[in-house]
Order: structure tokens, then C-alpha cells, then sequence
């Protein structure tokens, strides 16, 4: 079993993941900006999302959402490439400061902690009947954390998919969101 139970993984619906990220993608007035990862054309390996802080928090203003990398093509900098992508976006929108919510099991903690993301928060949060722990990283400098993620990167491409009206009929990046699920364990 990873860090979500089993049972409720089983629950989750494709379609409606797939049909929430089309319309999310689509309206124009949203805030959130996705970009994609591909190792080759139509193979997407990672995605990355943020914008504005869900909730009212001093001195952070902007959010990672979502950072997910097939674990296959994990440790090459697609998460890296893609953090730095989503920093650049949010410093020229104007934000100064990034937070992210990730389960305290998730070995992804690591990942932030390697890029200097300073545990600030916890909250305890209910994923399929169970009782989970978030912590939040936080960055007080989303220019640098921009700066240091431009590092070492073998990406071969990212797209930006803030730009696109609606996504391209069977893009594959819904279909990643379902094999990346934040939820699996290792």
C-alpha cells in the first residue's frame, strides 16, 4: 500500500481528473498556469503547476499546485526544469514567495528540502478515510529558488499549456496526471 489507500485510489475517477484539468486548462481567466515535460514529442513525463496562494498567508504569495514526474524519469531534472518554469512564471506575474503542500510521507520532502525548502507548516488532512499529515515548504525568495533550480537539467522540452485555448483532443498530459498520482507510495 503507498501513502493513500489502495481502496481509494481504486475510487478515483480518470474521466472526471481528465475532464477537471480540460476545463481548468480552457478558462481563460485562471490564474493557474500548467506546463508539461516531454522526453520526446506526445511522451509527457512531468507536469507542473502553480499560481496565486490558496489561502491568505504573510509574506507568501504564490503556490506550487502540482510537481509530478513518472517515477522512470525521476532524478534526470524534469522536476527541477519545471520548478524553475514555474518560478520564472509567478516572479513575472509579479510574486516573490512560493509555498507547497506535500504529504509528510512523500519522498518528494527531499526533493524540496535538496532545493532549499524550509518546512513551515502542518496540517493534518483526510484523504480516503485516513488521517494524513501535509507539510508546507516555503521559498521567501521565488527569484532565487528560479535561479538555483536552472541547475543541471537534461530536459528535452517543456510546453507551455497556460497559452492553448483548450488542450489538443487526447492530449496525453490527463492521462499522465492518472499514472503520477500524488498519492502512490513507492
Amino acid at each position: 500500500m503507498g501513502i493513500v489507500s489502495d481502496e481509494h485510489l481504486a475510487n478515483l475517477s480518470y474521466e472526471r481528473c481528465q475532464a477537471g484539468w480540460v476545463e481548468h486548462l480552457a478558462a481563460p481567466q485562471s490564474e493557474t498556469h500548467a506546463f508539461v515535460a516531454e522526453a520526446r514529442p506526445d511522451q509527457i513525463v512531468a507536469i507542473a503547476s502553480g499560481g496565486p496562494l490558496g489561502e491568505a498567508w504573510d509574506d507568501f504569495d504564490g503556490e506550487l499546485y502540482v510537481l509530478y514526474v513518472l517515477k522512470t524519469f525521476q532524478g534526470r531534472g524534469y522536476g527541477r526544469r519545471l520548478l524553475a518554469r514555474v518560478a520564472e512564471d509567478l516572479v513575472s506575474r509579479g510574486y516573490h514567495a512560493l509555498v507547497t503542500w506535500v504529504l509528510k510521507d512523500n519522498p518528494a520532502c527531499r526533493f524540496y528540502e535538496r532545493l532549499g525548502g524550509q518546512p513551515v507548516a502542518e496540517k493534518v488532512v483526510e484523504i480516503g478515510e485516513r488521517q494524513l499529515v501535509d507539510v508546507a515548504y516555503a521559498w521567501s525568495d521565488l527569484a532565487g529558488l528560479a535561479n538555483l533550480c536552472r541547475g543541471e537539467s537534461d530536459l528535452a522540452k517543456v510546453k507551455d499549456l497556460c497559452k492553448v485555448k483548450r488542450p489538443p483532443p487526447g492530449h496525453p498530459a490527463s492521462c499522465f496526471l492518472h499514472l503520477a498520482s500524488p498519492y502512490h507510495g513507492s
